[in-house]
This record gives C-alpha cells, structure tokens and sequence, in this order.
C-alpha cells in the first residue's frame, strides 16, 4: 500500500526528531518488555514486583481468550465467580488471540506492548508539536513526561553521600519516588508505576494519545477558517478517531473519561462548527454506549466504590488552611518543580497559543481537580491513572516555560538545564533501576504452577467453580482457567465487589463440617484444592475432605471432588 504523499512528507520533515526519539524511548520499551516476562527452566518469571503483582490477572484473561470458546469469554470475572467481567479487556483479548494463532505467551504479550510502547512516544510528540508548533519542544514534552517525577533522586544523592558506594550508586536501594506511606503514592516514573505493569494503560494512553493527534490535526487550522469545509481526509481521520475512541470503555477507562473531558473542552472552543464534529461524535458516542452498556454496566456491587476525597491523600489539618498547606506540600513532596512550572507555563500560553490549545491544556487542570476531589476506586492509588494524564497535560506547559527560559539571556540557560534535571533526575533514576533485571526478578508461576494448570483444564468442566485460597496468583484461575470463589481480596474489592461475606464463607467453608456443606452448595462449588496456602493460611481441614474423590494431585496440591455434595458441574 503506497503511503500518502503528504504523509510522507510529514515523515521527512521530522525524520530527525522521530529517529531520536525511537532511538531512546523506542529502544528502551523494546528492551525492557523484551526482559520483563520470562520463560525459565524454572517457570515463569516477572522482571518487577509491580509485574509480579498485576500480570497474573492480564496472563489469566489471555489464557481465557486462547483456551475457550468465545461463549465462554466473559462468563466470569476472574477474581470473582459469578461477578461480572468489567476489567477493561481489550489488549488482554489481543495477545489471547495470538495465543490462538500459536504465539507463545510471552510472545503475545511482549511483541504487542513494544508496538504500543513505540506508538506511544511518537503519538505524544505528534500531539506535542501540534500544540507547540517547534520539534525541539515537543521532544522536551516527551522527555519531561517519560522520565518523570519529583525529587527524589536528590533524597537519593543525600543517602548517597552517608554511604558513597559504587553500587550503591549503579543500583540504589529503594525507589525513592515511592511516598506509599505518607500519600499512597506507589511509584513516581510512570515507566515503573503505569506503563510496564498495567497493560490496559499502555494501549489506552497510545490510542488515546493518536485519537488527540488527530483531533488536533483536523480542528486547529478550522480555528482561523471556521467555514471551510472537511475534506475528505479529514472526515476519514475524524471517523476513525471516533471509532478508537468508541472502544476506550473495554481499553482503558481513565483513558476515556480524560478523552470525554478534553473532547468536551475542544468542542466548546468549536462549538458553532458542531456538524463537523459529528464525524466524531458518532461513531465515538454509538460504539462507546454500546460497549460500556454490554460490558461494564452493573458489574459493581459496592455502594461506595466511587466516593468524595477532597485533597486526595493530603493529611488532613485541623481547619481549612491547613489541609491546603498539607495538599501543597504532597504535590511538592511528589511532583517537585512541576505544578509550579505548569501554572507559570499558563501565562505563557495564553500569550502564545491559541484558543483551541488553550482549552486542549486546560483539560490538565480540570482532570487535576476532579481527581483531587474525587475517588474513582476505592484503592487510593488508582487515581494515579488521572494523575498521569495530568502530567501529560502539564508537560508541554513545563516545555513552555523551558523554552522562554532559555531564549532570554545566558544566567536564563543555566536556570533551564537545572528546571530540566529537576524535571527529569528521577526519572533517569527510576528508568535505570527498572532495567536491573538482576535485581528485580521474581517467580510467577513455576513448573508446578503450570501443570497442574493443564491437568484441570484436562479434567474438569470449564465452568466448574474451585473453593481456594484467596490469592492475586492462584495456578487454578490463572493456567487452570477455571473460576474461583475469590482472587486477591484487596482487587476484588476495587473492581466493585462486596468481598467481605465470601471470604468469611472461604474460611468456614475449609474448616469442613455441616456449615462448609452448606456454603459449598450455596457457593455451587466444584472442587476444593488444599495446597500450601490453604494448608498455612487457611487451616484447611484436609482429613475432613479426605471423604470426597481425589481427583488431582501432586507433589503440593491436592484437589477434591465435592459435586456429590452439591451437584455442580
């Protein structure tokens, strides 16, 4: 297919730019998804504890759409037998089917995230240089958002200097972007926190980051020439950003709520020009209705899922004025020089930018506010989602105030290179730290794991319901590919689960005795697996289910038969 003349001079004009960026952060998603998920003689390894944490769910999902039939896709969640599958499940249902068509695991998992990751950086320059109109600002953009944030890295050089060692220096002993004790803030570079573990973000953020381009692409020359009329081009970059848009509800959530804010935004600056926004606005609000009516309407059961949080996680003070100084100095303690920057990037814009790129930033400080007031899941952490979108917001303000900086006279150049590092030194740090595979890798799953996996899958009914520990990694839901009672109860609980009673239910239910019969009818449970962890964590009474067929076992579990007592499948 021959590629468009004018896009292939778009492609030469930033050629430079372009092949930089992919020579840096292009390289650099390809070499850590290329560590991050390993098969071992010994099994399945993770290359960071936040991919130890999150994959399990991502790899469980994709052997879901690998292993059975489309029937059976969302007939569960998977931390949640019986709940609802609302788990944004697109890019899940991408490396399932590859699955399908023979790629191994790893492969369909890491191939697709190098893709994203690559489609990514050059989406956000595209969408930078549209609003800051030069290349080496918009490349500033995507270093300043990459390698963020906060000042951690000078606390790191003060616990350096107490003890100056080498490696010390090669690999520092903490993440010191990480206040999860102070403010629940998990991880500061949105590499470590956001886009190697949580793979719904990766994919959400590239198509989100695309469909903004395109956005802008179309509506920014219509400012100045409100009656000129879409070419035919534009209508077909304007549908198809709609239908990317449409399918943000099963993709990435937060992702679409930003979309739907910034979208809103850039409409009212181009309100009276709203027949050509329709291109847009059709296929986005069809397709998004229908797949947020299908898969993620009713699926929460918890009345207080979403709730009020002024301040976020600022400690609070004894009036007014003190919360507010305690909410200053979180965003300080997090983000360093950047709020600043960003507000001071404001007064700029408005003197050099448009309307329409006025209202496109402004969606930074509207998103800001509303995920400083409310909490959209009950984890605290999780609105870090809208927070990272901030700073993508806040970037190119920050390139602003760089730029004018460094324009003006020469002690201005020196005061830029330092807002620079104080930008960016954490990130470098953090970015480092990340690639120490030695230093970070942790089994997932072990050859055990992934047997017993496949035996179930041979022996039991895909929809039989297995009674086992609560845990975020179970080899029964996730390479048995079978529903259980309860994952990791703390997820269930922010995927809008009422949790609490069937985990006391699990308790008893393990005990054994009429009560356990009971619940286990009422549970319609299948099988019960005793392991180590029900054995350690559960006290499984294991003589007492030695009454039932053992139709599974190896060197660690065992797995009990019950469907005499109550007629599961």
């Amino acid at each position: 297919m021959k590629v468009p003349r004018a896009i292939q001079q778009l492609l030469r004009r930033h050629r430079g730019p372009l092949l930089f960026l992919f020579v840096t952060f292009g390289f650099y998603f390809i070499y850590i998804f290329s560590q991050i998920l390993q098969m071992r003689p010994t099994g399945l390894w993770g290359g960071h504890v936040h991919v130890w944490g999150d994959w399990s769910l991502h790899i469980t999902m994709a052997n879901i759409f690998a292993q059975k039939p489309p029937s059976e896709w969302f007939a569960y969640h998977p931390y949640f037998a019986g709940g609802k599958l609302t788990y944004a499940f697109f890019t899940n249902l991408i490396s399932g089917l590859l699955m399908r068509l023979g790629f191994s695991l790893t492969a369909a998992f890491l191939l697709p995230s190098m893709l994203y990751g690559i489609l990514l950086t050059f989406g956000l320059y595209a969408v930078f240089y549209l609003i800051l109109r030069t290349k080496k600002a918009a490349v500033a953009s995507v270093f300043i958002f990459f390698c963020s944030s906060g000042l951690g890295f000078l606390r790191f050089f003060s616990d350096w200097l107490n003890n100056p060692t080498l490696e010390h220096l090669l690999y520092p002993t903490k993440d010191y972007t990480r206040l999860e004790q102070q403010y629940q803030w998990l991880a500061g570079n949105w590499f470590n926190g956001m886009l190697i573990p949580q793979r719904a973000y990766l994919l959400g953020m590239s198509i989100t980051a695309w469909i903004m381009a395109g956005l802008l692409w179309v509506f920014l020359p219509l400012f100045k020439k409100p009656k000129q009329a879409l070419t035919k081009h534009q209508k077909i970059i304007l549908v198809v950003a709609g239908i990317g848009a449409g399918i943000l509800p099963i993709t990435h959530m937060h992702s679409f709520i930003v979309l739907v804010i910034t979208s809103g935004l850039l409409g009212l600056v181009f309100i009276k020009q709203w027949q050509k926004w329709l291109w847009y606005g059709i296929p986005a609000g069809v397709l998004s209705t229908i797949l947020y009516w299908h898969f993620v309407k009713g699926g929460i059961q918890n009345p207080d899922f979403m709730q009020l949080f002024i301040g976020w996680t600022a400690a609070k003070g004894n009036n007014p004025l003190q919360h507010f100084v305690n909410w200053l100095v979180m965003w300080w303690e997090i983000w360093g020089v950047m709020i600043p920057m960003a507000v001071i990037g404001v007064s700029i814009a408005r003197k050099k930018l448009t309307l329409p790129k006025q209202a496109f930033l402004a969606s930074g400080f509207v998103i800001f506010a509303l995920a400083n007031i409310v909490l959209f899941q009950p984890i605290q952490w999780d609105n870090s989602k809208l927070f990272m979108w901030v700073y993508f917001f806040f970037s190119p303000l920050a390139a602003l105030v760089l730029q004018q900086l460094w324009r003006q006279k020469e002690s201005s150049k020196w005061l830029a290179v330092i807002l620079f590092i104080l930008l960016t030194g954490s990130g470098y740090m953090e970015m480092w730290r990340l690639g120490r595979f030695d230093k970070n890798s942790l089994m997932m799953a072990s050859n055990e794991d992934m047997a017993i996996g496949r035996e179930v899958q041979q022996k039991t009914n895909s929809q039989a319901i297995f009674l086992t520990y609560t845990a975020h990694n179970h080899p029964i839901m996730e390479w048995g590919v079978r529903p259980i009672l309860l994952g990791y109860p703390g997820w269930a609980f922010n995927f809008g689960f009422e949790y609490r009673q069937r985990e006391q239910d699990i308790k008893t239910m393990f005990l054994g005795g009429s009560r356990a019969e009971e619940l286990l009818k009422q549970y319609n449970v299948s099988y019960v697996v005793i392991g180590p962890e029900e054995s350690r964590l559960m006290n499984a009474n294991e003589a007492y289910y030695r009454r039932y067929p053992l139709v599974i076992q190896n060197l660690n579990f065992r797995i009990y038969d019950v469907r005499s007592l109550t007629g599961a499948p």
